[in-house]
């Protein structure tokens, strides 16, 4: 279930799909790998890499993120 019915955001994908876009937003260069992705995110504010990955896949599913290189995002925006 994508949406939560409790009140606890940070379990949320919406919320942690934000944190990565914000992130990525703040980037120089247009890639940049999963793991130093995920430190930068988890820097701002701790989540899970469970969480993370299915942000990130969410973000896949929007068309903000594509892959290229193993292990590397690049943003779309």
């Amino acid at each position: 279930m994508i949406i939560n019915r409790d009140i606890n955001p940070e379990s949320n994908i919406y919320y942690t799909g934000g944190l990565v876009l914000d992130q990525l937003r703040r980037l120089n260069s247009k890639s940049i790998d999963v793991l130093e992705l995920y430190q930068k995110t988890n820097e701002s504010k701790e989540i899970s890499m469970k969480m993370f990955v299915l942000s990130i896949d969410w973000l896949f599913i929007l068309g903000l993120v594509k892959t290229a290189d193993k292990g590397t995002i690049i943003k779309c925006f």
